[in-house]
């Protein structure tokens, strides 16, 4: 079986988001074992984002939605 350029290419990508998914999985896990409990969901919160502006930064089209963060952030802003 001989790999041509799009399987190498499709192999390289597949490798890099598992690298990416595991070293997010293990880092979470490894600092969460140092937080106290009311700090894990603000920490989940913030790698969750990090996900979200990187997917955008790739043109993955599930990025970050700028409205959407300043409403997570800010809350409602009608009066």
């Amino acid at each position: 079986m001989l790999l041509d350029a799009k399987n190498l290419e499709i192999s390289k990508k597949e490798k890099y988001n598992h690298f990416i998914h595991e070293f997010t999985r293990r880092m979470f896990k490894q600092v969460s074992w140092s937080l106290f409990e009311n700090h894990k969901l603000l920490f989940s919160f913030l790698i969750t984002l990090k996900v979200m502006d990187e997917k955008l930064l790739q043109g993955d089209g599930a990025g970050l939605n700028t409205s959407e963060l300043r409403f997570m952030m800010a809350g409602s802003t009608k009066v």
